[in-house]
């Protein structure tokens, strides 16, 4: 292990399961970040000695946690390689499994998949209407029992459990936030410890889906450097990528757009477009609000949202205007404090009027970024789970080496 030892000099004084824990962690995020390669570019692109990651590589290999995937293609300049050949190697997908927790959107949402984020299985249960925690929990432990038992699982099969949870069931499991708005789940981790002995992880939507967006990416698709994900449906959160890691910022959150002062963040909430809508039919009487509530008695948001709307009296036209203003102002905000490479935007129940046409305005403004700053996230609303699995692969595959 000398080469190990002497690629690592700044770190005297460490456990040698932590060095090891450590160049493992170099080499995963290595493949992570630009997909199969061969030892020499993995020294080059990690730092270690080409020793050194030929001996961790074998070994990883040997664990089961790499394996081979084929010869370096030629350089494509015509010329036969010289010496020996050029092995490429890659993460193993299914060295061993990850599971996702999703509370979010009425639903429970329990699912299986690869250190690739390809699923294995997937199961969704409505949430009780009185969001009680006993049934939650025996939803969930439902779900469980029949996955693991579905798919002959073993603890040490699985990476780990995520778990992803909206605002909106916070309350129910007596989750609170700190003045800075740190999130403390231990309530609910203690309550999941009854049901499962896998380590944990925990974090919102958005954070989840930050970390699905540079750990779980299709292959050949490059991970985005920088990046913030805003999400502007049920909830309304934002997290943050800075050289392809999760950004908590100092105080734990890198933005909270409801608690700025003078933000009109809020006027993009579900909430508050739906009572507008409801105090309009009430109070002014306008036949399209009655025609809405007739056509969708279930959801007339549904309705408003939809692109294909078209309200004719100024009360809505002003509503619409005052929503694009909202999302224009989020949007030029977070592009601006952040400056990211892109922004990636969850949620697909936002006004969809009113987001194109801030999409439009906003995509003028910032022409460098082909195919326009703004992206929509590769995860769309019925494979959230991946996000909460993707802070299990992060932080007890990623972050600890494999191992």
């Amino acid at each position: 292990m000398k080469e190990i030892q002497k690629a690592a000099v700044d770190t005297a004084g460490i456990s040698k399961l932590d060095l090891k824990r450590q160049n493992r962690m170099y080499i995963l995020r290595c493949l992570r970040n630009s997909g199969s390669a061969c030892r020499v570019d993995l020294a080059e692109g990690t730092g270690l000695t080409k020793a050194a990651v030929t001996i961790i590589v074998n070994e990883m290999i040997g664990d089961g946690v790499l394996r081979e995937t084929g010869e370096q293609p030629p350089a494509g300049d015509g010329k036969a390689a010289r010496g020996r050949k050029k092995i490429l190697v890659d993460i193993n997908e299914t060295y061993r499994l990850a599971m996702g927790l999703l509370l979010d959107g009425g639903q429970i949402t329990l699912g299986l998949c690869t250190l690739k984020g390809r699923t294995v299985e997937k199961q969704s249960s409505p949430l009780p209407k009185e969001n009680d925690p006993a049934a939650i929990l025996d939803s969930i432990r439902r779900m469980y029992d029949d996955i693991v038992y579905k798919n002959d699982l073993h603890p040490e099969m699985l990476t780990g459990l995520g778990v992803c949870v909206s605002s909106e069931y916070h309350n129910p499991f007596g989750i609170t936030a700190d003045s800075r708005g740190v999130i403390d789940y231990s309530p609910l981790e203690r309550e999941l410890k009854q049901i499962c002995s896998l380590p944990m992880a925990f974090g919102t939507v958005a954070e989840g889906v930050a970390v699905a967006e540079i750990d779980l990416r299709p292959a050949g698709e490059v991970p985005p450097m920088n990046a913030v994900v805003l999400r502007t449906d049920s909830d309304l959160d934002t997290a943050v990528i800075i050289c392809r890691e999760l950004y908590r910022g100092s105080t734990g959150r890198p933005a909270s757009l409801l608690k700025m002062n003078s933000s009109p963040a809020y006027k993009v909430l579900r909430g508050y477009v739906l009572d507008r809508i409801r105090q309009a039919g009430i109070e002014k009487g306008y036949n399209f609000v009655q025609q809405m509530f007739r056509r969708d008695l279930t959801d007339p948001m549904k309705l408003f949202c939809s692109s294909s709307f078209r309200p004719s009296d100024s009360y809505h036209i002003a509503l619409l205007n005052e929503i694009e203003e909202a999302y224009y102002w989020m949007y030029d905000f977070l592009l601006r404090a952040y400056a990211p490479d892109r922004l990636i935007l969850i949620g697909e129940t936002g006004v969809e009027r009113a987001v194109e046409r801030a999409l439009r305005r906003i995509n003028k403004q910032f022409p460098q970024c082909e195919g326009g700053i703004i992206r929509r996230s590769l995860f769309r609303d019925f494979d959230l789970y991946k996000g909460a699995a993707a802070l299990a692969v992060r932080e007890f595959f990623i972050d600890r080496g494999g191992l």
